[in-house]
């Protein structure tokens, strides 16, 4: 068989590389480093001959009671993050990172449940993907957290409410008060005060931030907009801007 075949067995899937794939680099731009969290040996494997067959530069630990370590040392431009860890928990791990920088954080996991998820993405992670997983839609959604668009120094401050947003300076300030959110969080709250009060919908939303060919659930946008309101309300209790437009999407009011 031409290509390379990555075989995981259980949670994990089988994912063929194509010759043309592996000696251009998987079409990778061959300049992001992953740092990639998983104490599963053959899954583990998997993930890091994906990405670097996609030109990404893996560092691949199996703990994570060095992670603070490794990650100041390796400065990744994203994290993969394991939850079921044998020395440290996942979502605590997820949460330390968070706090000490902005660095977009993908969940990769066998739970499954709603609740483990909004609790992640309230720690601060910015994907979350069950396994088994398709290893194409794991790279697509690596790739679109990945895609930060270029704000430029140029872009004005959007100001509306309480609210005062800094592209350049990628700052939000609520009533004087510094909101800490995640890149998609930034991003969906951009495009939302930028839109005027109009109402943006989901689909737009999803191609913009996550690129046009995310396929994962609306869940996830709606969960992510969940967490920005709450952050939002905390800042300035009782204000509510982002509100949803029934069967459309969502739009920013003061």
């Amino acid at each position: 068989m031409n290509g390379l075949a990555v075989s995981v067995p259980d949670l994990c899937v089988c994912y063929t590389l194509s010759q043309s794939q592996l000696e251009s680099g998987g079409g990778g731009k061959g300049l992001h480093r992953l740092l990639l969290v998983e104490d599963d040996a053959v899954c583990g494997r998997a993930v890091q001959e994906l990405f670097s067959c996609h030109g990404f530069e893996v560092t691949w630990m199996t703990e994570g009671r060095t992670l603070d370590e490794v990650f100041r040392r390796t400065r990744p431009h994203l994290v993969v993050l394991d939850l079921m860890l044998p020395d440290a928990d996942g979502a605590e791990l997820c949460s330390r990172l968070r706090q000490q920088s902005e660095v977009p954080i993908l969940i990769l996991s066998g739970r499954t449940t709603t609740v483990d998820k909004v609790t992640l993405f309230r720690l601060g992670a910015d994907d979350y993907v069950t396994k088994p997983y398709e290893p194409a839609e794991l790279l697509v959604r690596v790739e679109a957290l990945l895609r930060r668009p270029d704000l430029g120094q140029t872009e004005s401050v959007l100001r509306a409410g309480w609210l005062i947003l800094d592209p350049a300076g990628y700052r939000v300030l609520c009533d004087g008060n510094d909101l800490r959110l995640t890149r998609i969080e930034f991003e969906l709250l951009r495009r939302l005060m930028a839109a005027g009060g109009q109402t943006t919908s989901r689909d737009t939303l999803l191609d913009e931030i996550w690129g046009r060919d995310y396929s994962g659930s609306l869940k996830t946008l709606d969960t992510h907009v969940s967490s920005l309101r709450r952050k939002i309300s905390q800042a300035k209790p009782g204000w509510r801007p982002l509100r949803a437009v029934r069967g459309n999407g969502y739009q920013f009011v003061v």
